[in-house]
């Protein structure tokens, strides 16, 4: 590991800090380095969000409102300093020769046309159970109006916005278009 402060390697011993992040203080110019997470208790952190997510919507789904506990909040603030950790170290790794991390709209700019098409499919297949359960009335209230938000706003402004993004322009990945 390399000091964020003057370069220097560390091969010593590297402890952790209370949400697992790894850190050492630099022998050489006493600076105290935070590093990312590690695959595994970003995975840890990630599935604990995932369990509330999915605790969440099930309680809602049957009329009652979820609160987050401790575990949620302190697995949600470790991915955010994570990500922060991340994208303040990544000059670092690019000057290294490390590739910059893509975005999605870098990603859904590369798709091929059935890749859009497949997105199309499973929005508007989430988009008509939705509009089933609605109009069946199988759920409570609070959720069919959730739903009824999500199947008359936020799915067709995802179709919009991931197709105005597809048929940008391409150049950066398709190299074809002559100028």
């Amino acid at each position: 590991m390399l000091c964020q402060h003057c370069g220097n390697p560390y091969s010593g011993k590297v402890s952790r800090t209370l949400l697992a992040f790894p850190t050492f203080t630099c022998l050489a110019c006493g600076f105290v380095n935070v590093y990312p997470l590690g695959n595994g208790y970003r995975g840890l952190y990630q599935i604990l969000t995932v369990v509330f997510g999915i605790s969440f919507i099930g309680g809602f789904s049957n009329g009652y409102l979820m609160l987050p506990g401790g575990v949620f909040i302190i697995a949600i603030v470790a991915l955010m300093k994570n990500r922060k950790l991340k994208q303040r170290l990544s000059p670092l790794g690019r000057a290294a020769g490390t590739p910059a991390p893509r975005t999605a709209k870098v990603i859904i700019r590369a798709w091929h046309p059935g890749q859009l098409a497949l997105a199309w499919l499973v929005l508007l297949f989430v988009a008509g159970i939705f509009y089933e359960l609605i109009m069946t009335g199988g759920v409570p209230l609070t959720a069919r109006r959730l739903m009824g938000l999500m199947v008359l706003a936020v799915i067709p402004a995802t179709l919009a916005s991931i197709t105005w993004i597809w048929l940008g322009d391409r150049d950066d990945v398709t190299h074809s278009r002559v100028r």
